[in-house]
């Protein structure tokens, strides 16, 4: 391997851990926060619960016909039942560690958000 292989390498490791640095930093809260877990249809919050480690709850999600059932511990939080056509949500999950929403097709998101929480609107189609 040559001299410019190398440089080429580096380059493009150090812009791996660039754009996964900013990919986490984009859904960094406040850790003095407290968090909560939202469960939202079409935009619309159902469900708030504040995320403490004796959170253990199962919420369902019946509207204009779809059926959803979301599971919220305080280690991990999952979709438990989805009727979505592709059940991408269903492989998704998130903890208080890692919390990338859980976007549903058929309008479902569920989201962990800080008290000090910036209301960001989410497209679902």
């Amino acid at each position: 391997m040559k001299k410019l292989d190398f440089v080429i390498i580096l380059i493009v490791i150090l812009l791996g851990i660039g754009i996964y640095y900013i990919y986490f930093e984009q859904y960094k809260i406040n850790e003095n926060d407290d968090l909560y877990v939202e469960v939202l249809y079409r935009n619309e919050v159902l469900y708030r619960v504040k995320l403490e480690e004796t959170t253990d709850e199962t919420y369902v999600i019946d509207k204009d016909n779809h059926h959803n059932i979301v599971r919220v511990t305080y280690n991990r939080i999952w979709m438990k039942e989805a009727d979505c056509p592709d059940k991408y949500c269903l492989r998704m999950g998130m903890s208080y560690r890692y919390f990338t929403p859980i976007i549903c097709t058929n309008g479902v998101v569920v989201r962990i958000v800080g008290a000090s929480f910036d209301d960001t609107d989410y497209i679902v189609p």
